[in-house]
């Protein structure tokens, strides 16, 4: 018997195929369960999640070096005059904030389309033959808004999704190298981002020399704080692209398996044909 997933020869005796692990005699993809197109919508997720990583480029390293530039061009003009000085203050202020909102706008429709495409790509599992995710579909959305098992949650829902859709039977290591720099990009640039918060209060007003190197003192050393944070992040967001792409090529190839032959259990008749994913 050849395995109706991935075409092995499945060995007499044995219950399903060595190669995809569908029980033998069954379907690649079981009738009447709904499944989802995932290929279009892993490819906007992945261009999301790429445009917030520059968006995040930007405030975390151009911004530094913009207001350290900023800084040094203007002391000459503020010379000792405080409202000069808050001037000054004031169009740092005005453009970080900007680069925050492009920051925040980005990042929020990234994690929409990923999301989605979680959701999606785990309710997928429920219509593959011999899938056993370990956690519901519903943990796909849930997941990554409960504090603290969302330190966990999304991991386990993407190695489900891997597993049953490589063909693996343990996680694959691409899930651990994504998973591992996002705890890092995530978790590290909050706490980052909060210390930054803390060294720009205790920053003087403009007024000398002295405070001038002050505040590029701040900005140099927030640069280097920066650096390995966007380094995870940029690793974070290769492996999940490349997951993202493998995993959705996988799926709708096991979808576009359209004729089955051999019944799910006997006496059963399948279809010929299999709905298409719906959008």
């Amino acid at each position: 018997m050849r395995c109706h997933t991935c075409d092995t020869e499945i060995p007499t005796g044995r219950s399903d195929c060595p190669t995809c692990y569908t029980p033998a005699g069954q379907p690649a993809v079981l009738p009447d369960v709904r499944t989802y197109s995932v290929r279009g919508l892993g490819l906007a997720a992945g261009g999301a999640v790429a445009v917030a990583l520059l968006a995040d480029a930007a405030l975390l390293l151009l911004w530094p070096l913009a207001g350290a530039r900023l800084i040094r061009s203007t002391q000459s003009s503020v010379d000792g005059d405080p409202i000069e000085a808050l001037a000054v203050e004031s169009r740092l202020d005005a453009v970080e904030g900007l680069l925050s909102l492009v920051q925040l706008g980005t990042r929020l429709a990234a994690i929409a389309l990923v999301i989605v495409w979680f959701y999606r790509a785990r309710a997928n599992l429920d219509a593959f033959a011999g899938s056993v995710p370990e956690l519901r579909t519903g943990w796909a959305i849930g997941g990554w808004f409960v504090p603290f098992a969302n330190l966990v949650i999304p991991f386990r829902v993407m190695a489900d999704i891997a597993r049953a859709s490589l063909f693996r039977n343990s996680t694959p290591r691409l899930v651990w190298v994504w998973w591992l720099p996002f705890l890092v990009y995530y978790w590290g640039g909050q706490a980052v981002y909060r210390y930054d918060l803390w060294q720009y209060d205790e920053l003087p007003l403009l007024l000398t020399a002295k405070d001038f190197a002050t505040w590029v003192e701040y900005y140099e050393q927030a640069l280097v704080r920066n650096l390995p944070i966007l380094a995870a992040g940029v690793l974070a967001a290769v492996v999940f692209i490349l997951l993202v792409v493998r995993v959705s090529r996988a799926q709708h190839a096991r979808m576009a398996r359209g004729t089955q032959t051999g019944p799910v259990m006997p006496g059963m008749a399948m279809p010929a044909t299999w709905p298409a994913p719906q959008e």
